[in-house]
Order: C-alpha cells, then sequence, then structure tokens
C-alpha cells in the first residue's frame, strides 16, 4: 500500500473507533489469513486497506504521545500511518503472534526517525542519536532491576559508554523545536502553557512494555518464568533466586542472559529501543 492511501487512512481517525481490542485483534487475524490464501494482487490490497483502516486508532495513538515536541499532531499522525502500512506489509503472520507485538514497535520507531532525520534544531552527531535510542531501551530495564530512576552513571556502567557521552544523549531532547511554555492556552486564555503541564506518570510506558512482553513470557519454561518474576517483579537478587531454586548464582546469570535473549529474538530489537 502506498503513502496516498496511508494519507486517506490518517485522515479518517475515527475509523477503528468502533471496534474494541479482542474484535480488533480477530478480525485483523482473520484478514491476514484471507491475505495468504489470496492470489489477486487487487483483492490482496483491498484486505491491507481494510488491515490499515482497523488498526489505524492505534497508530493515532502512538502518535500522540509525542505531541509538545514542536510537531504538528496531524503530521505526527501521518507518519504514525506510514509506519503502521510499513508494519501491514512485513507481518509474518505464518509465525502466530498478534499483529500488534510487531506493529506497536515498528510504528513508534518510524515516528522516532521522523524526529531523528528532521526535527532537530541543533542536530546532535549520529552516534549521540544512536545512544540515546539505546538508553532508552535499557532505562526501563533497569528501574526494573533497581527499583528507582537509574543515573547517568549507571545507564553508563550498563552500557559500557562514557559518562559524558551519555549525558550528552540525556541532553539531546532539547535539541529539537521547542514550545514555548509562556504560550496562552485555554479558552480564556488565563493559563500559560507551563502551569498546565503534569508530572509523568510511568505507568504508561509500563502498559505498553507488560502488554507486549505478557504473551512472551508466557511461552516460557515455568522455571524461567519463575526467574523472570523473581528478578522482575520480587525484585530479588541473583544470589537469592539461586538460594531459591538450589543452583549457583553462576547459573541464574547464564540463564538470565539466555530468557533475556529469547525475549529480545521473540519480540524484536525494536522494541527494546523503544522509549
Amino acid at each position: 500500500m502506498d503513502s496516498k492511501r496511508a494519507r486517506l487512512r490518517s485522515s479518517n481517525p475515527s475509523a477503528s473507533s468502533t471496534y474494541a481490542p479482542a474484535n480488533r485483534s480477530d478480525l485483523t487475524r482473520s484478514l491476514f489469513a484471507d491475505y495468504a490464501a489470496e492470489t489477486s494482487e487487487s483483492r490482496k490490497r483491498h484486505i491491507c486497506d481494510q488491515i490499515v483502516e482497523i488498526n489505524i486508532g492505534v497508530a493515532n495513538s502512538i502518535a500522540h504521545r509525542y505531541r509538545d515536541r514542536g510537531e504538528r499532531v496531524d503530521d505526527l499522525e501521518q507518519v504514525a500511518c506510514l509506519g503502521l502500512v510499513k508494519a501491514v506489509n512485513g507481518f509474518d503472520s505464518s509465525r502466530g503472534r498478534d499483529f500488534l507485538v510487531y506493529a506497536v514497535p515498528t510504528i513508534a520507531g518510524e515516528v522516532k526517525r521522523h524526529f531523528r532525520d528532521r526535527c532537530w534544531v541543533v542536530r546532535p552527531t549520529r552516534r549521540i542519536q544512536e545512544l540515546k535510542s539505546h538508553i532508552s531501551g535499557c532505562t526501563e530495564v533497569l528501574r526494573q532491576a533497581l527499583g528507582y530512576n537509574p543515573s547517568a552513571a549507571e545507564i553508563a556502567d550498563y552500557l559500557g559508554e562514557a559518562l559524558n557521552d551519555v549525558n550528552e544523549a540525556l541532553r539531546a531532547d532539547s535539541c529539537f523545536l521547542p514550545t514555548s511554555l509562556d504560550v496562552r492556552v485555554g479558552e480564556s486564555g488565563s493559563s500559560s502553557r507551563g502551569e498546565l503541564i503534569g508530572e509523568t506518570d510511568a505507568e504508561f510506558d509500563r502498559v505498553e512494555i507488560r502488554s507486549l512482553l505478557g504473551p512472551c513470557i508466557g511461552r516460557l519454561a515455568a522455571e524461567d518464568r519463575q526467574i523472570v518474576v523473581h528478578r522482575f517483579i520480587d525484585q530479588w537478587t541473583q544470589e537469592q533466586i539461586a538460594q531459591d531454586l538450589g543452583v549457583s548464582q553462576m547459573q541464574i546469570s547464564r540463564r538470565l542472559s539466555r530468557i533475556m535473549l529469547t525475549l529480545r529474538n521473540d519480540l524484536g530489537e525494536d522494541l527494546l529501543s523503544a522509549s
């Protein structure tokens, strides 16, 4: 499906509003099955259009996460819709995964590439941009392991990067086109944008992480699931897990590495770099 069709779909933000999540998932799965069995190219294009229409609300929702960064929301919706089209074209339904497990990181990656390539006032080096992506991917992992937001030094140690480079990457957000905090908002214009900014609730990002990781963790062996729960939910140390299972700490370390590799392969690298 081309970008012209994507523009038409993104102009109708309510296209998927009538689909409950379960219905959307079932309809999408059914349409991909129809697509795999179809031989007519025109019919295949029509099925792709239907899949995009059913899931356009997901793309718009992802686009709205990046509002107030100096880009118009309708432009972000356009980019997110193109990401959805790429996800539809690239999805392998034969693997048995839910479409959104593949689509969400694909769409988010497209929006982030848009910011990286087009929305800098002062453009950081490509290395700093890539480092910022790696930092975004590991921050939630460290937060779960440590029980608090990791410091720049802890991120640098985890990634094996220089602290100065990590600090520069963390400051890179200020290079986006800024929106003045003094802009008056509301019907009466009595408040400034800065006065209405609330705190960021980390649970929003965790909801997506949990929803995407859940099916993958469910496919792990029972003892591997137990290790994941003890390490990242119960906040046990590797030594505590080893004592509970009657094995060595080194064995737990190796199993955690294997488990993380399994999850990484299942979800794809894009999810781990998603912010």
